[in-house]
């Protein structure tokens, strides 16, 4: 793990360690969701990859339109439905969305919305919007960026509402994507549109639904692991798929890479049967082809989140927990107890964020594995914390009452922190 050395960290923490008045800001949680922490345990390797938006530096993205001439249903569906997608911006990195209507709403995965950046002001997510002009057959990106902010988002479904704030002039002229009358089966042919890392924006490619189910409980080493357990096993086995969040998925062959997350599966009429949010995690050495089916989830789920559309943005939270899948626990003064835990999201990898038990309460029995149980990772009784990620954030307890009261953000990457007392 690189950033600073421990003991500069443990010297910046106790030197900014300060006073401000008491508030009751509730405890956020580990951006990464419960339901990658436990299904990970059940479903092994094929365990489904989220995180299917596109990091890049800033200042390295640069918009490109898709020249390619599609054919047959795809081209059509290129014509038709192509400028109701979007490039979906996010601090440093893109995923894409989908117009659902004329007055400004906008899908795309829960995953990608959280990544958007704070506007301390309003306390939303805010996000930018780049549309595509359709011009001899062709979609070009309109460079200049429309801001959204972030209505909805449900972790379970991996879905997010988003609504502009700035239209563009043409907006009336894109016409929505409608959700689909049928479901989706095994064999529809099927076209996803969307901004695949080492593509073109607007890339199209064509497919057929593969399969369709309920996820986890459908998902194929789930059912395997529940048909192979007897007696005790069984029992837990069940209890354990019951704490899971569930949500109605498809499958289709259409190939997917970084940056199509929240794009739209369509059918040969244009109308949409699946949000696009992962590939399956792993490689050849695991007998996985990860360019034979793609995961979508479903248009049911979608019908549920949009029932009720919010009248405000969502007030966003932030997190004193990284994005994380490793912990690195430190005895910094050597007297038997954690004081520091660490966090990457690699073995090894740079830093996400690290947080500090100042006055060492919490019992030495605390261990590292507790990063993937929010509830045992909440007996950490930390009293100021930092992430490094999508932009730095120092988070305080100055009364050490259990609460975070004081939180600084440097969100537009001048070396400057805003303050935001809770």
């Amino acid at each position: 793990m690189k950033i600073m050395s421990w003991a500069t960290i443990v010297l910046v923490a106790a030197i900014n360690q300060i006073s401000t008045t008491n508030g009751d800001e509730p405890k956020s949680r580990l951006a990464l969701d419960k339901i990658s922490s436990q299904a990970s345990s059940l479903v092994g390797p094929e365990q489904i990859s989220g995180a299917m938006f596109k990091l890049a530096e800033p200042e390295a993205w640069k918009p490109e339109s898709n020249d390619e001439v599609g054919r047959g249903a795809g081209r059509d569906v290129y014509a038709k439905a192509g400028t109701a997608v979007v490039v979906v911006r996010v601090g440093e990195g893109h995923g894409t969305g989908f117009l659902i209507s004329n007055d400004g709403w906008i899908i795309t995965n829960q995953h990608v919305a959280v990544m958007g950046l704070l506007d301390l002001a309003t306390g939303a997510r805010v996000v930018d919007i780049h549309f595509g002009r359709y011009e001899d057959r062709l979609i070009s990106v309109d460079s200049e960026a429309y801001p959204a902010e972030v209505y909805a988002m449900d972790e379970a479904r991996d879905l997010a509402l988003l609504r502009l704030v700035k239209q563009p002039p043409y907006l009336a002229q894109i016409k929505p994507i409608e959700i689909a009358a049928t479901n989706p089966a095994p064999g529809d042919d099927c076209v996803s549109i969307g901004h695949p890392s080492a593509g073109l924006l607007w890339t199209l490619r064509s497919g057929e639904v593969s399969g369709v189910g309920d996820w986890p409980k459908e998902h194929i080493d789930s059912v395997m692991a529940s048909l192979a357990a007897t007696g005790v096993n069984a029992d837990q086995s069940q209890l354990a798929m019951e704490g899971i969040p569930k949500r109605r998925i498809l499958l289709s062959t259409c190939p997917i890479n970084p940056g199509d997350s929240g794009g739209p599966l369509l059918n040969p009429e244009g109308k949409l049967i699946g949000i696009t949010f992962g590939i399956p995690k792993g490689g050849t050495d695991q007998g996985i082809s990860l360019d034979k089916f793609s995961y979508h989830v479903h248009i049911d789920e979608l019908k549920e989140f949009v029932k009720t559309k919010p009248n405000h943005p969502q007030i966003a939270v932030p997190s004193p927990w990284p994005n994380a899948m490793f912990g690195d626990l430190k005895d910094t003064d050597q007297d038997g107890r954690w004081d520091t835990w660490g966090f990457a999201e690699e073995q090894g990898g740079d830093m996400t964020g690290v947080m500090f038990d100042l006055d060492q309460d919490t019992q030495p029995a605390f261990k590292e594995s507790y990063i993937t149980d929010p509830e045992k990772r909440s007996k950490w009784d930390f009293e100021f914390a930092a992430t490094f990620k999508p932009f730095f954030r120092a988070f305080y307890d100055t009364d050490n009452n259990g609460d975070i009261d004081l939180i600084l953000a440097d969100v537009d990457g001048d070396d400057k922190t805003g303050v935001s007392q809770a």
